[in-house]
């Protein structure tokens, strides 16, 4: 057996006199020790700095800057195609105008088709017109109401009175105006077509009839006849009832500025002239030297259109604009001559006009735009070196007042139409 002997260990019995104490507190002097880095510890913690300060840097300066510039490319850029298209827009600026013009003229002429204000004395003065005209009497004529109707039902065939009928007695009755309102636009039929009732009260011969008839449906306006009752009287004559409609369209933007275009009143008291006053002050009768006042027409009195080579329309087309059936009509892809001579004076004027070996000849009055007379011409661009439509004109004025040639979207390399010889006052523009 192996026996230890401790006893000789000093540690040890100096352990065996003492109690360990493993939660008492100990003290150490550091007093006189240095603490330093080690190399790698030193670069380790300049790493760290470093790494600290790069994130500081890129998080609160490099990133938003870079983020800025980015953005002020992305406008540069943005800029840059919006100038690009603007340069192209300028180069074609002529072309633009010159379509704007088509676009308004189509659009005076169909705001004249269906004016926006449909007025009871525009309507008496175009009747007693035509009826003048045509040798035909009025007896008298009765404004029954104006009705709405949307642009759908109106080109399905709906009238006001079948509306009506098919509402039935729930329906809310068309809108009248007030009796003492001679527009009779109603103010909120924004977007809607008018519709005008009329009853015309008439006498007068057969062809006197016809021909009335006639002029109302080929009207610059959009006139329907949609009922005629007619009684035979003594020498042949006729009495009887024409129902019509004198249509309109009130669109969102259409904002009223009518002008009634009243007869010359010869020295007689103009019933038209305004109220001069709040003083029961009548307004003062002109004196027999007094001018009419010149009218302003948005329409051309004479115009011309030119298609182009493959269009089905005509490719030459000219007449009166103030009356439909007076065109002349060329369907060559040639060059062709036409030629418009006008004469006479303010309330009797005769024309005759041209193309090719047709000719038109006419007698009537026709409106002064501004104190001029106009021919509107509308041409088209060629297409190409095979589009050979065009035409010489010559243009003679024997009257008092200039006409003004108004030239639009012609081509402006190989131009259709080429204005050869004029006389008179006469000017051109375009």
């Amino acid at each position: 057996m192996l026996k230890l002997d401790l006893s000789s260990n000093k540690k040890l019995n100096l352990l065996r006199g003492k109690k360990l104490n493993p939660f008492k507190k100990k003290k150490i002097n550091l007093k006189g020790k240095h603490l330093l880095l080690s190399k790698r510890e030193f670069i380790l913690l300049g790493l760290l700095i470093f790494i600290l300060e790069g994130y500081v840097l890129a998080h609160y300066l490099i990133i938003p800057k870079w983020q800025q510039l980015s953005s002020e490319r992305t406008h540069y850029r943005a800029q840059q195609t919006l100038l690009m298209n603007l340069n192209k827009d300028m180069a074609n600026k002529n072309q633009f105008d010159e379509q704007l013009k088509l676009l308004d003229y189509k659009l005076n002429t169909l705001r004249a088709e269906l004016p926006s204000n449909l007025t009871q004395e525009d309507i008496i003065l175009n009747v007693n017109k035509y009826a003048g005209e045509r040798q035909l009497m009025i007896k008298g004529i009765t404004f029954t109401n104006v009705s709405m109707l949307s642009k759908q039902d109106f080109a399905a065939g709906k009238t006001p009175s079948a509306q009506s009928q098919n509402n039935g007695n729930n329906s809310a009755a068309a809108p009248t105006p007030p009796a003492n309102n001679s527009n009779t636009a109603p103010q909120n039929a924004s977007g809607m077509v008018l519709v005008d009732d009329i009853n015309i009260y008439f006498s007068g011969s057969y062809e006197a009839l016809y021909n009335f008839i006639s002029d109302l449906e080929k009207n610059e306006r959009r006139i329907l006849v949609r009922g005629i009752t007619i009684t035979k009287g003594d020498n042949n004559a006729l009495t009887g009832e024409l129902a019509v409609e004198y249509l309109g369209y009130k669109g969102q933007d259409d904002n009223s500025n009518y002008q009634m275009e009243t007869p010359a009143i010869n020295g007689k008291f103009d019933i038209f002239a305004a109220f001069g006053g709040i003083n029961n002050a009548a307004a003062p009768a002109p004196t027999a030297s007094a001018a009419p006042v010149k009218a302003s027409n948005p329409n051309p009195n004479f115009y011309l259109i030119l298609n182009t080579y493959d269009d089905n329309a005509p490719k030459v087309i000219m007449g009166d604009y103030t009356k439909d059936g007076t065109e002349l009509y060329s369907n060559t892809n040639d060059k062709v001559s036409g030629k418009l001579t006008v004469s006479g004076s303010l309330g009797h004027f005769s024309y005759v006009y041209a193309l090719g070996t047709t000719t038109q000849s006419k007698e009537g009055n026709l409106i002064l735009d501004g104190g001029k007379l106009r021919f509107d011409v509308i041409s088209q661009h060629r297409k190409s070196a095979g589009d050979k439509v065009s035409l010489d004109m010559m243009v003679e004025n024997n009257t008092d007042y200039p006409l003004v040639v108004n030239i639009i979207n012609d081509d402006k390399d190989t131009p259709r139409f080429n204005l050869v010889n004029k006389s008179g006052n006469v000017t051109v523009n375009g």
